[in-house]
């Protein structure tokens, strides 16, 4: 496959995904509070970064990271996606679905 038409898939496959986001997120609203809502969808993908490094046995790449750029990147990973999730699950819990995903 060229890359032109990999693209297009790649974009056309995430825009179907982030179509439906909302309709997950109101569920699992229904169910969890927002924090731990919050709480679980991040402990998963920190689970599954970490699997992701170790199937690709990239996981010493952890250790080749400074004190200053561990800390850089935990301060980048609240930022975003953390207290942005937390804004959005927040919207989710009070507005109907299409309007907090715009």
């Amino acid at each position: 496959m060229k890359n032109q038409s990999k693209a297009l898939v790649f974009a056309l496959s995430t825009i179907l995904l982030w179509s439906t986001v909302a309709v997950p997120f109101k569920i699992g609203l229904r169910y969890f509070h927002f924090i731990h809502f919050l709480l679980i969808t991040t402990s998963i993908a920190v689970v599954v970064t970490f699997l992701s490094l170790v199937f690709q046995k990239k996981i010493k790449l952890l250790t080749l990271l400074s004190a200053k750029e561990l800390v850089i990147s935990v301060a980048g990973g609240f930022l975003n996606p953390f207290l942005y999730y937390l804004i959005l699950f927040k919207a989710y819990s009070l507005l109907p679905s299409q309007i907090a995903q715009a």
